[in-house]
């Protein structure tokens, strides 16, 4: 109907035996466990849809509030005498517990915490019944609390092996959880008046589900793996600290939870681009004849054409002058389609870009000749005649009245609509294949920016980019000088795929479209950049996954930004099938050659956090003295479990002072503090240091994030542990505002702009971020940060003759059977002559496959960072 997307029904599910066991326990006898409300509503709302015949069609076995026995006996009786074709799923809802061997157990009504071997349902036991389930098909949803994950050589959720514990050797296995193993599964708050809210994973689940909004693609299925997106999706959305997790083991294809109430929608397909361009054309006559031309789509057999012509004249209707919108309202009151489009519900999506309408073998002969009526002052601005040029309404080329056809590029107005530089138009309104004559207007015309050369971007006064002359139509492309090394910083310019980075951001300087250039010609970029710096950085990247970031203190210039592996830009720059073959290749590329590491990826920061957690106890007053014993008993026990926090290599923690605590690395010492001092402040810490902010340099960096947790969550966050999740930016920020005396300047990558000439046209002032913490704490830290490098564990970064401080640290976490480390190090120089800050490094070395002790930022990454300063200092 209008108003509604075009909608069809959902196939039938795939005639296999379905059957979910649902096990959820709210009340429990030991008073020390908390009474839970989600497990009850959760068990009932997720009951009731997968029961649904008309969405999950499940056979739904509930277990609530039982014992450990009953539990046990539920369990194997379901997973008993299972055929090989049937589809299982179980769900837990409940605490998670962890014993002193990091074993899990899932607690039933009658679970001690003091007997969790003889009470409690251990997730091992259950894994064992999976494993002698002959089903193939086996969907294991667990929405409970694994805060207690963390132990000797943790390193966040890998600790507690949920994917390990969880794999068996089932042929088509999937996991999910609620959150990672350090992590609460956050229950909703309770309205007065109103039912009880459940979990918020599992009410996503539900809500997903029920709506069929989790149905993304729009098949008409809801498939595991969309309803873990879209509860993904909406934990973030609603910035709920917590992050679901899932582990794929054996599976293929999509497993089914669910047929989708919404329906299949009919998508929408593309309309041919001579005619998208001859709507967005300034001259009424040429978007008149591609409104007639629209007629034979609004009536197609073709739902997908009719849904996209009828969504195409109604925004032509409401939107362009009067007897354009006439002749549109006319075509949608004539046809006879009815594809039930308009703009409430989700957008439709688009059909296969190569869709287009019949060939010309079925279209009525052109015209011989064109009119006067054609060549009205309404159709053809002041000016010569232009050379006219036969464009195929049927498909995307152009060419001149005789010869081959070749693809017309068609330039962007401002609205982003794609426009034509045509004057001169014969449109058939009945025909589907309709030829147009077009010349060029006083504007550039569709090959504007290719016209002349791009502007250049340029480092210590040299240019690292230039332009080509292609000979073809269009006529420049961009080139590039060490394309790889410098691809973090300029991005690309490419004829087929757009702009990225500085390339996007100074487009217009670039292409000489800035309204500050007076001229026209096109402008310079000059950014920031050390060659020397970048290029060490370069090469001590080869052959490795990561990133690194070099600072100046003083003025927060950007002097290396690298990512590797990376990419040569030239190679898209143009539009032959070298470049679409190249560009297919580095996305498909499973070490992302083409993701910005430095600016655009977020990891775990390990215990390079230490630097700010350190901060955050001087900026507190919680210590004053980094030589004084600190209040650090070990084991220390992570709030609210009773799991033991352990410190890596057997180091002597306990009491240690700031400064040994730094030098070893003491997970007690610091997550310690962060607990006694509390999230608000650890979070204002961060915030000081750049955390929590968008950062544009004026590339925009993603958000480094320290998360609003509580309890052993927050002092996981302490250590670098848990949700904190960091980019090399923000790392080196935090070692070059220490560096700079607590004062955090604004990093940035562009020094000045200028014109074609040389005239100044927009000069970068160096500005104060924000003060991190005071001259004397400062003072401090830098103290404990040499100590790290000159006696420590950071040796590997000593430079003689200079002082320099770093910190080190590692982390990992899990990506599907096999986990990534992340070697970290920190580091700033100082010359020896005037002590004050030359550089501030951070290092990020990514080790897929590897992880534990041979993952060591002192050992990896601090070399790297050592060739950075090293190089800076020498310039």
């Amino acid at each position: 109907m209008p108003g509604s997307p075009a909608m069809q029904p959902t196939p039938e599910l795939p005639a296999e035996q379905r059957l979910a066991l649902v096990v959820a326990t709210s009340t429990y006898a030991d008073a020390s466990l908390r009474r839970l409300r989600a497990p009850a509503h959760d068990a009932a709302g997720l009951s009731d849809v997968l029961s649904d015949p008309g969405i999950g069609g499940f056979t739904v076995t509930q277990v609530i509030d039982r014992t450990a026995q009953d539990v046990r006996l539920a369990f194997e009786e379901f997973l008993s005498h299972r055929a090989p074709n049937d589809l299982v799923v179980v769900y837990v809802s409940c605490h998670g517990l962890v014993d002193a061997r990091r074993r899990l157990y899932f607690a039933a009504a009658d679970t001690r915490k003091d007997r969790l071997a003889a009470t409690g349902v251990e997730a091992q036991w259950v894994l064992d019944q999976l494993d002698d389930c002959r089903a193939r098909q086996q969907v294991v949803i667990l929405d409970c609390c694994f805060s207690g994950a963390f132990a000797q050589r943790s390193k966040g959720e890998a600790d507690l092996g949920l994917g390990e514990r969880f794999h068996g050797h089932a042929r088509g296995r999937v996991v999910l959880t609620a959150s990672r193993a350090t992590e609460y599964s956050f229950e909703g708050e309770p309205v007065p008046g109103e039912v009880l809210p459940g979990s918020v994973f599992t009410s996503a689940l539900v809500t997903g589900i029920r709506s069929g909004a989790a149905d993304t693609d729009h098949d008409g299925y809801i498939s595991v793996d969309d309803a873990y997106a879209y509860a993904f999706d909406r934990l973030r959305a609603d910035d709920v600290a917590q992050t679901p997790q899932r582990w794929l083991y054996g599976a293929e294809g999509k497993i089914l939870l669910a047929r989708s109430p919404a329906g299949v929608r009919v998508p929408s397909a593309s309309l041919p681009d001579a005619w998208t361009s001859g709507l967005a054309n300034p001259h009424p006559a040429i978007r008149l004849g591609a409104v007639a031309a629209m007629g034979e789509w609004l009536t197609d057999d073709d739902p997908a054409r009719a849904v996209a012509a009828r969504r195409a004249l109604e925004q032509i209707a409401d939107e362009d002058i009067p007897r354009v919108a006439e002749a549109a309202r006319a075509q949608l009151d004539t046809g006879t389609g009815d594809t039930g489009t308009g703009d409430s519900g989700p957008p439709l999506a688009e059909a296969s870009a190569d869709e287009q309408p019949d060939t010309a073998a079925d279209a009525p002969a052109p015209a011989d000749d064109v009119s006067d009526e054609t060549l009205s002052d309404d159709t053809v601005p002041d000016g010569d005649a232009p050379q006219p040029v036969l464009i195929n309404l049927a498909t995307p080329t152009v060419g001149p009245a005789q010869g081959p056809p070749r693809r017309l590029p068609l330039p962007r107005t401002r609205r982003g609509r794609v426009a034509l530089g045509g004057v001169v138009v014969l449109l058939a309104a009945a025909a589907t294949v309709t030829p147009i004559l077009v010349g060029r207007l006083n504007d550039p015309g569709p090959h504007g920016r290719y016209d002349r050369p791009r502007g250049l971007i340029l480092v210590n006064d040299k240019t690292v980019t230039g332009s080509s002359d292609t000979g073809q139509k269009l006529h420049w492309k961009r080139t590039y000088t060490d394309g790889p090394m410098y691809a973090p910083v300029t991005g690309y310019a490419s004829q087929l795929y757009g702009t990225s980075l500085l390339e996007s951001v100074e487009d217009k300087l670039l292409t000489g479209t800035d309204s500050r250039l007076g001229s026209g010609d096109a402008g310079k970029v000059f950014t920031t950049i050390e060659a020397v710096a970048q290029k060490a950085a370069y090469e001590g990247l080869q052959g490795k996954q990561g990133a690194v970031v070099a600072l100046d203190p003083s003025s927060g210039k950007i002097l290396a930004l690298v990512s590797s592996p990376s990419y040569s830009p030239s190679a898209i720059a143009g539009a032959a099938k070298e470049d679409r073959a190249y560009w297919t290749a580095l996305n498909s590329d499973k070490k992302k050659p083409m993701l910005n590491r430095a600016l655009k990826q977020a990891y775990p920061p390990g215990s390079t956090f230490k630097v700010v957690t350190a901060a955050a106890a001087l900026q507190n007053g919680l210590y004053s003295n980094v030589d004084a014993a600190t209040d650090s008993p070990v084991p220390w026990v992570l709030p609210e479990t009773t799991v033991q926090l352990k410190n890596e290599g057997g180091a002597e923690c306990e009491n240690a002072s700031l400064q040994s605590a730094l030098v070893y690395s003491c997970n007690t010492v610091f997550a310690k503090i962060s607990n006694d001092l509390g999230n608000t402040k650890m979070r204002q810490q961060a915030a000081a240091f750049g955390f929590n902010k968008e950062i544009t340099t004026p590339v925009l960096a993603v958000k480094s994030i320290y998360p609003a947790d509580d309890g052993s969550l927050n002092a996981l966050d302490g250590i670098g542990q848990g949700s904190t999740a960091v980019t090399p930016l923000q790392m080196a920020m935090v070692a070059a505002a220490v560096a700079n005396e607590g004062a955090l300047m604004e990093p940035y990558l562009v020094a000045s702009l200028q014109t074609a000439d040389g005239k100044l046209i927009e000069q970068h002032k160096p500005k104060a971020l924000s003060r991190s913490l005071s001259e004397l704490n400062a003072r401090k830290l830098q103290q404990m940060m040499e100590y790290v490098v000159e006696d420590g564990p950071g040796s590997r970064a000593k430079i003689p003759g200079n002082l320099v401080g770093g910190k080190g640290g590692s982390a990992q976490l899990p990506s599907g059977t096999s986990p990534t480390g992340y070697a970290w190090f920190i580091s700033y120089a100082k010359t020896q002559e005037s002590g004050s800050p030359a550089v501030a490094v951070a290092v990020v070395v990514e080790t897929p496959g590897q992880t534990g002790e041979t993952v060591s930022g002192d050992k990896i990454a601090a070399p790297i960072a050592k060739r950075v300063m090293e190089a800076v200092l020498n310039r």
